[in-house]
């Protein structure tokens, strides 16, 4: 006879973080990534420490022997969270936030918001469900938030989304500064305040620079120098006329 699995999913979690709990550390969340009916695919345990700072992040699913602190296998990606969510508003603006923690705030309020998890999981997803969709960015306010909206911006343009990003280095945030931290400054905003933040363009760097760090290592006759459009517009090129005289 199959055996049954009666622990929940709290339970469980609880059970595989105790060690930590006895250190010091406290229970945040236990978040649940689903399909797009609903049903839940694994979760995620986040406990932090209040002194240190220090944050415990593990990923929870269920197997025919009961809970384990593991991922399942995802051939084409791993889903996105509150798949649902988008799945049900096929026509909202999504908001793309750093951490399931900030996604879940976003929504609280009505707004529908994603993540694919920590700043270098962009490129992990599945993000179809995303195309051609009118997309916001909120990464946090530092280096690795800069390099997670350029990495979910390469990914988007090639999903053909109207996307552009939270200017959050206007918003008065410290480095480091997220969602949450907004919304804690601001505790009485709207959806509309959200939605009116400062904008700038969401731009794929990432290629470019990968593009530009192996010119770099060519001979100075035979280096590449990658330009996004807006420089190519501004350069002056000579007339073409006398480089075609020859030829003609």
């Amino acid at each position: 006879m199959d055996s049954v699995i009666v622990e929940t999913p709290k339970e469980a979690a609880r059970r595989f973080s105790a060690s930590v709990l006895a250190k010091g550390f406290e229970p945040v969340a236990l978040h649940v990534y689903t399909d797009v009916a609903g049903a839940p695919l694994y979760w995620r345990i986040r406990a932090k420490h209040p002194g240190a700072g220090e944050k415990w992040i593990r990923p929870l699913r269920i197997t025919d022997n009961g809970y384990e602190l593991s991922e399942p296998q995802f051939i084409n990606g791993k889903p996105l969270y509150a798949l649902q969510r988008l799945a049900e508003n096929p026509a909202a603006t999504v908001w793309i936030v750093e951490g399931e923690q900030k996604a879940d705030e976003l929504n609280r309020l009505g707004l529908v918001a994603t993540t694919s998890g920590g700043a270098t999981t962009a490129k992990t997803v599945n993000a179809e469900i995303l195309r051609e969709r009118t997309v916001r960015l909120w990464p946090d306010n530092d280096e690795a938030g800069a390099g997670y909206a350029s990495d979910w911006a390469e990914i988007l343009a090639v999903l053909g989304c109207n996307v552009t990003c939270v200017d959050v280095g206007s918003l008065g945030l410290n480095k480091g500064g997220d969602a949450v931290d907004w919304l804690a400054l601001n505790p009485d905003a709207t959806p509309e305040n959200i939605e009116a933040l400062p904008l700038r363009e969401a731009k794929a760097t990432q290629t470019q620079k990968t593009i530009q760090q192996a010119a770099n290592h060519l001979p100075a006759s035979n280096r590449i120098v990658a330009l996004d459009i807006d420089e190519l517009l501004q350069r002056e090129f000579p007339p073409m006329e006398p480089l075609l005289s020859p030829w003609l």
